[in-house]
């Protein structure tokens, strides 16, 4: 996975480089993935993981969604984002051979705003701008 144009939700004052530290999670049927952190040097990170998600047929749910997220080792992890994946669209898409690979927009609440709004952007990215 990869992460372009990230937002600086660390205020590191030494490191103008430095973003967020930057680490993918998603939960589906119980299971939660979670990928190593990184450090989003000048808004991009490349994150070389995969999750491996156990997809029952037939399909009971379909939408799958993947958090981006700062860690912040003091207070909650900061959402910089998600991406909703519709499952019936992904496996049509690998069912092709050798698959496909394609753009996925990371969607997520204004920065430096807080409340019940910015909670329902970021836990239902639809409706997030």
């Amino acid at each position: 996975m990869s992460a372009e144009y990230l937002p600086k939700l660390d205020k590191d004052v030494f490191d103008k480089d430095h973003f967020m530290d930057v680490f993918f999670d998603c939960s589906f049927f119980g299971k939660k993935l979670k990928t190593d952190k990184i450090n989003a040097v000048k808004g991009s990170a490349i994150i070389d993981q995969e999750f491996w998600i156990p997809i029952h047929l037939p399909l009971t749910l379909s939408r799958l969604v993947i958090t981006c997220k700062d860690y912040d080792a003091v207070v909650k992890d900061d959402i910089a984002g998600s991406m909703v994946f519709d499952i019936n669209k992904l496996l049509e898409l690998g069912s092709k051979e050798g698959g496909t690979m394609y753009w996925q927009n990371l969607l997520g609440a204004p920065l430096d705003v807080a409340g019940a709004h910015t909670d329902l952007m970021n836990n239902n990215p639809e409706f997030a701008s």
